[in-house]
């Protein structure tokens, strides 16, 4: 995986509230903190492979605005946007705006942890041997306070979906699996023959390590497959099938 995320949000606090959250990380090795988003794009311009995390308050148009420029001028580089739990409307302005992941103030070391390499395209979260020569680095003397949560998940299911190279018509097959629909209702819905689901079904299988629907169910949920309303209801996938 990349081992280097640049990390940037205008209060000192959240920076390092991030750069926390990252540091728990399997794998992870620098850690850099940006402090202003000149500093951000010039960052991640420097060596391919770098992860963008970006942090946003509700209702602050300027923040979306760094989420903006950063895939403008970085492209290619995955950004992640971290923010409040209940923040909907910024979930979906991530989303449509192109970010890949979103991860919640309080999300746990796990679940960052999947986030993170689901982005960056990992298999494997296990840690190296030597974890000694991690580094945070921040290019300001602020020093601020950076709560735990043991809370979070992961609200976008688009960074995982890349990873594990599930297509828009597996993501809507999983969909029914979800609902407990069988494969001929899900047929119906979809409009393919019941051979055709079950070839969904078995490539989906494959790729989620699974060898049956309850388990690629609930392996799908952990790995945050799917984005969740503030409710924690399950939203529907959102791109259009494609043949």
């Amino acid at each position: 995986m990349s081992d280097v995320c640049v990390v940037h949000d205008d209060r000192p606090w959240a920076r390092h509230h991030i750069g926390q959250m990252l540091v728990a990380v399997p794998g992870m090795r620098r850690i850099i903190m940006a402090v202003s988003v000149d500093d951000m794009v010039r960052r991640l311009t420097e060596e391919p492979g770098r992860v963008a995390f970006i942090g946003t308050r509700r209702a602050e148009p300027e923040d979306l605005e760094t989420v903006h420029r950063v895939l403008a001028t970085c492209p290619g580089v995955p950004v992640v946007v971290v923010g409040a739990r209940d923040d909907a409307a910024t979930v979906r302005l991530v989303v449509a705006t192109g970010a890949c992941g979103f991860l919640r103030w309080d999300a746990s070391a796990d679940v960052t942890s999947t986030l993170v390499h689901a982005t960056v395209g990992a298999r494997s979260a296990s840690p190296p041997a030597d974890r000694t020569d991690i580094a945070l680095f921040d290019g300001s003397n602020s020093r601020g306070a950076a709560g735990s949560g043991s809370l979070g998940n992961v609200v976008l299911h688009r960074a995982v979906q890349v990873s594990l190279r599930i297509s828009p018509r597996e993501m809507q097959v999983l969909d029914g699996m979800c609902d407990g629909l069988s494969n001929a209702q899900i047929g119906r819905e979809l409009y393919l023959s019941n051979n055709t689901v079950k070839s969904l079904a078995r490539r989906l299988f494959s790729k989620l390590g699974v060898h049956e629907r309850a388990h690629a169910v609930a392996r799908a949920y952990r790995l945050g497959l799917f984005a969740t309303s503030p409710d924690g209801s399950r939203l529907r996938p959102s791109e259009s099938a494609r043949s």
